[in-house]
């Protein structure tokens, strides 16, 4: 008995650790979507520029996800996670300071890079700490997440108001991973899981059919949350003429619904099949998405956008913990290839976002993103049609 109360302490010292790191990565990303509109006035430009900052976030994403994944299976969690945090400081007070719109694509490079060795890096720790109730320790820990991108549009909505401007908010997210390095430098963590896997050996597990349509899926599901958490903004205010600085704040509505999409998660992975609860948040966001981006009235668009956030909110945790529980061995690979290409969508919708905004409007930009999900249904299907193959077969 004080060996499973030792444990269960431990995996809350992780998941608490894990909390901090998610309202954090929240209030880091969640910064740059409201921003995006006063960045681009002042340094004029069009939409399919100013949204290349998302894009530079992504590009540095993938390398740090393919890498990070990887080097914490073969070299173990804690270094991993100081050097992802310490970067995503440095990378978030650079585009604080960044002089021009080129500076601030090459800062959002080094922020990227950092939080995909951390982010893929914590998901294997919570795996390792948490074992097989890990669904839950994941869904709980990114409840932060959506927290964290909740308070990042009031923040930036407020800095607008008073006229400070959008660099102040990216200032303060430095602050927090500042924090975040001191924590996870001083955290106990579980018996590593490390292990020199052979190279051959971490290919395979990262290009596995059931992990690549897994990853695709998140992919599209992240076009959807780049959408409306960065372009809700742009949307309220060109399609209704809602005033830049609420406009902004309102895009807390849709992380308010994100946070209550994935408190409901971490209920429903207890009570149903992970597969059910993914299918059914998919499926629910996609009407939602169409719903919000085809509104006539701003009042319907924001009430859609918040049942898109709860729709949406599961979705990520759910399937990343669906991918995890078949190769505990290699998680940190795993983790680390299913955000890889989940950073996919963070390259691919920026900029296709941003020229149907411009050549179009953003309404348009926005239904893109909600048409997008009915595929993502469709490959969660046939992840579970091999996961039953998977079962049956007894692998």
């Amino acid at each position: 008995m004080p060996a499973v109360q030792g444990d269960a302490r431990h995996t809350r010292v992780v998941v608490s650790a894990g909390l901090a790191f998610y309202l954090a990565l929240g209030v880091g990303l969640g910064v740059t979507g409201p921003s995006l509109v006063p960045m681009r006035t002042d340094f004029g430009l069009p939409y399919a520029t100013v949204a290349l900052v998302l894009v530079a976030t992504g590009i540095g994403y993938l390398v740090g996800a393919l890498v990070g994944g990887p080097l914490s299976d073969r070299y173990g969690r804690r270094r991993l996670m100081i050097g992802g945090t310490v970067g995503g400081c440095l990378g978030l007070a650079a585009v604080a300071v960044a002089p021009s719109f080129e500076m601030v694509f090459v800062a959002k490079v080094v922020t990227g890079l950092a939080y995909g060795v951390a982010e893929p890096t914590l998901t294997a720790l919570l795996a390792d700490a948490a074992r097989e109730k890990s669904a839950r320790a994941i869904n709980i820990a990114q409840i932060a997440f959506a927290g964290g991108a909740l308070l990042a549009p009031l923040m930036v909505g407020g800095l607008l108001a008073s006229g400070l401007g959008w660099r102040p908010g990216f200032a303060l997210g430095a602050g927090l991973f500042v924090l975040l390095a001191g924590a996870f430098a001083l955290i106990p963590y579980p018996p590593s899981t490390r292990h020199a896997a052979p190279v051959r050996d971490i290919v395979r597990t990262a290009f596995a059919p059931y992990v690549a349509l897994l990853g695709l899926l998140l992919a599209l599901y992240v076009g959807l949350e780049i959408g409306f958490a960065g372009f809700s903004a742009a949307f309220l205010e060109s399609q209704f003429g809602v005033e830049r600085s609420a406009a902004s704040a309102a895009v807390a509505i849709f992380w308010t619904g994100q946070v209550a999409g994935r408190m409901l998660g971490a209920w429903l992975v207890g009570r149903l099949d992970l597969f059910h609860v993914a299918l059914l948040s998919a499926i629910s966001a996609t009407g939602f998405a169409a719903l919000a981006s085809l509104a006539p009235v701003p009042a319907l668009a924001l009430v859609a956008l918040f049942f898109v956030g709860v729709a949406s909110g599961s979705i990520f945790p759910n399937v990343m913990a669906i991918g995890l529980r078949r190769q505990s061995r290699n998680a940190g690979t795993v983790a680390g290839a299913l955000f890889a290409l989940t950073s996919v969508g963070g390259l691919a919708f920026p900029p296709v976002i941003g020229a149907v905004s411009d050549a179009l409007d953003v309404r348009a930009g926005l239904l893109l993103v909600a048409l997008a999900m009915l595929p993502a249904v469709g490959l969660l299907l046939q992840a579970q049609a091999l996961d039953r193959r998977h079962r049956r077969a007894g692998g």
